[in-house]
Parts: structure tokens; C-alpha cells; sequence
């Protein structure tokens, strides 16, 4: 890809791709300390577990191209706060911070180039919660399309 993009002068945009396998959040022993915790502690926690898989989170073929912009999913949740009572199993990973959603790729590129290049918003970002060791969000797609 890179060589066609440099040969006919063609700026592709690929995917950076998901990763929808579960992983274990450690920092919590259950869901329900997982959902009472403050945004930052829950963040960490969350960043620390996929820290702990990012050799089985990175990006493949071809979203590590040089000559290429690749795109990740971004953090934005969709479900209404006046209805984020109801939802009920599932739970924003990152409730005050903008970053890339838990199931995105992420770099590097070809030379360790930080990939993805953006973010676009995804349908949703939350997570459901199965108990094994810990905490285990699973990755999941929106129960509502955004409105705005």
C-alpha cells in the first residue's frame, strides 16, 4: 500500500481495526466498585489492563502504513445521561476523558509512528461486565444511534 500510495500519488484511509476480546481489570474487584469509582481512577484501571494485552491490541496489516492515514475509534458514548441510570450492565470506561475506544488498535506504525493517526467518533464506548477475575469489559457496540 505504501509503495502504490507513493507511486499514483493516492492518500488511503484504513481502519486501524478492533480488538473485541475481553480483558481483565485488575484495579477492581467487582463491577459494582468498577462503576462507583471516580472517571480518572476507572480510566487508569482500564488503561492499565489493556496496557497489560497491547502486544495482542496492536494494529495489523495495513493499518500500520506509512503513506497512509489510519483511523481509530474514538471514546464517545452515546447513551444519554438523563438515561445512563437505566443501562444498567453497561458502564462508560472513560466518563471524562476523550480517547480511543477500549476495543481500537492502537500503534505503532512502520518506524514507530503513533497510529492511529485520529480518532473518529464509533457508535458507542461502553463496556458489560463479566465476572471472572476481577472485572472483564467486553467491548460492545451501541444500544442507541447517536442523535446529535
Amino acid at each position: 500500500m505504501d509503495r502504490l500510495s507513493w507511486q499514483f500519488g493516492v492518500l488511503f484511509l484504513v481502519s486501524a481495526g478492533n480488538a473485541g476480546d475481553a480483558f481483565t481489570v485488575r484495579a477492581f474487584a467487582s463491577s459494582m466498585e468498577f462503576e462507583g469509582a471516580d472517571g480518572t481512577a476507572r480510566a487508569r484501571g482500564v488503561l492499565s489492563a489493556l496496557n497489560e494485552k497491547i502486544a495482542e491490541r496492536r494494529l495489523i496489516s495495513p493499518a500500520e502504513a506509512l503513506n497512509g492515514l489510519t483511523v481509530g475509534a474514538a471514546n464517545v458514548d452515546a447513551v444519554p445521561t438523563h438515561e445512563r441510570r437505566t443501562v444498567g450492565i453497561n458502564v462508560e470506561p472513560y466518563p471524562e476523558h476523550r480517547m480511543s475506544n477500549p476495543s481500537s488498535r492502537v500503534g505503532p506504525g512502520f518506524a514507530r509512528s503513533i497510529k492511529p493517526d485520529f480518532l473518529m467518533p464509533d457508535r458507542v464506548s461502553i463496556c458489560e461486565f463479566g465476572q471472572v477475575a476481577g472485572i472483564c469489559p467486553l467491548p460492545r457496540q451501541a444500544l442507541r444511534e447517536r442523535s446529535d
